[in-house]
């Protein structure tokens, strides 16, 4: 697909230009504050749920999905080349633009908050146990495809059954394991799909209007960038058709991304991480964590 450089006269897309490398930047400061504040405070919540479950505390697996998500989007400053000098600005942005990189810390960032904002200690530490599941189920396919031992992995799920007990999941029912004859209908524990957390965790999106993107839809058009999918080009890049390619069955456009739609995506996942990186430190006993001014941004 040939490709050229071109100097942008839009000042919106010039504005958004500059809002994207801002908050590259945000999430550059963001990860490192959030490094400094892995452990939980004594007494706190996050404490209490390590005490319950030691072996497997829900904060470590919670810093592990929201360190991911920011490193995603702190790599989209050196894919996209972004270079911010005084009032200029220079963005090397490819037909896919790093939508990719914002999709995975949407996946990242959404299991984070749900395992955060469960109703009760015991939900919170269950769904780190369904979590635990699905690492187990991905761990057997991909040793089934290399032709290696999954024997191991047994005795994994035997520690979940007693990881339940001890955080009081009487109704603990693994996805796949046979019922009872006659045993009463009851919840399958199993982790949930991406689009069901997703929804599940919307009503969180406090930073949302009225015509903005959810995080689903987001999540949903970078999935479409992802994987090479065309409406998803056509949904937010800018298409300029050009001049004597049109037939009756179609024409010829020129595609470029717009750094609005592009804005916007990001926008919606580092709204994501500021309130689980909030979260994170509510439930680590700390009033917020505190992110640096930045000198030298990008340059």
């Amino acid at each position: 697909m040939p490709s050229r450089s071109y100097p942008e006269i839009n000042p919106q897309e010039i504005e958004a230009a500059h809002a994207i490398a801002a908050l590259v930047d945000e999430a550059t400061r963001m990860e490192a504050a959030l490094r400094q504040h892995v452990a939980p405070l004594p007494g706190s919540q996050f404490d209490r749920d390590r005490q319950i479950l030691p072996r497997l505390p829900p904060h470590e697996r919670v810093y592990n999905q929201l360190s991911t998500a920011l490193g995603c989007l702190m790599g989209l400053g050196p894919l996209m080349s972004i270079r911010e000098r005084e009032e200029r600005i220079e963005i090397l942005a490819g037909p896919h633009g790093g939508y990719a990189l914002i999709r995975n810390a949407l996946d990242c960032g959404a299991l984070a908050m749900w395992l955060m904002e469960a109703p009760s200690r015991e939900e919170r530490l269950r769904r780190e146990l369904h979590a635990q599941l699905d690492e187990i189920s991905n761990v057997r396919k991909y040793k089934n495809e290399m032709g290696e031992a999954t024997g191991f992995l047994d005795q994994r799920l035997r520690n979940l059954d007693q990881f339940a007990v001890q955080i009081g999941a009487t109704d603990w029912h693994p996805k796949g394991r046979p019922k009872r004859p006659g045993a009463p209908k009851r919840r399958t524990d199993e982790l949930k799909s991406t689009t069901g957390i997703l929804s599940e965790i919307e009503r969180l999106n406090v930073s949302r209007t009225s015509t903005d993107r959810s995080w689903l839809a987001t999540w949903q058009l970078c999935s479409g960038f992802a994987h090479g999918k065309l409406w998803a080009m056509a949904e937010a890049h800018e298409l300029t058709e050009q001049l004597g390619t049109r037939t009756p069955h179609g024409a010829t456009f020129f595609t470029t991304i717009s750094f609005q739609n592009f804005q916007t995506a990001l926008s919606s996942a580092m709204d994501m991480c500021r309130e689980a990186v909030q979260l994170f430190a509510a439930l680590g006993g700390r009033d917020s964590i505190t992110l640096q001014e930045s000198s030298d941004r990008l340059a």
